[in-house]
């Protein structure tokens, strides 16, 4: 148990990761540029808040104290919803390929397995804090 992190924890870790190798494969071929333009600052906010929350984990699991919470990450995946939402309302997906359309809706389903990943490793890092106080 490398800095106290238990079977599960790790396992959320790998969780986490699976996730976002599986966001990166949904995303291996590129949307339409005007899709992008609108995703492409909703993406790079949730992968900063992600590494910054990581990043606090593992700061967390050498203090031995709580982890932060994930309210930047979940507003991040929010406002990508909120994105994806939009796009569709203006009606901006529907000249796409129905292989767009699915890969668009497979991101968001794979950063919402993200968000739950994420809480769960979350959960993991309390654990151990708790278990060294």
């Amino acid at each position: 148990m490398a800095l106290g992190l238990s079977v599960a924890g790790s396992r959320s870790l790998m969780a986490c990761i699976h996730s976002g190798a599986s966001s990166r494969a949904s995303a291996a071929e590129p949307l339409p540029e005007p899709v992008v333009a609108h995703l492409r600052e909703p993406f790079e906010q949730i992968s900063q808040a992600a590494l910054h929350f990581l990043r606090a984990c593992a700061d967390a699991l050498r203090e031995r104290k709580n982890p932060p919470a994930l309210d930047a990450t979940e507003q991040a995946l929010s406002k990508l919803t909120a994105t994806i939402e939009e796009l569709r309302r203006e009606g901006a997906t529907r000249a796409l390929p129905t292989e767009n359309i699915g890969r668009l809706y497979a991101l968001g389903f794979t950063l919402e397995q993200l968000r739950r990943n994420l809480e769960d490793f979350r959960n993991r890092v309390i654990e151990c804090a708790r278990a060294a106080g």
